[in-house]
């Protein structure tokens, strides 16, 4: 999976824009 279907992933799951995933830190990530 390439970088931008993983984005896209996520935008599609979370419903937006600013959760991308690019903290590193895993507990800082919403659920």
């Amino acid at each position: 999976m390439g970088f931008t279907s993983k984005l896209n992933s996520a935008w599609a799951t979370s419903n937006s824009a600013l959760c991308v995933g690019l903290d590193p830190d895993i507990d800082k990530l919403p659920a």
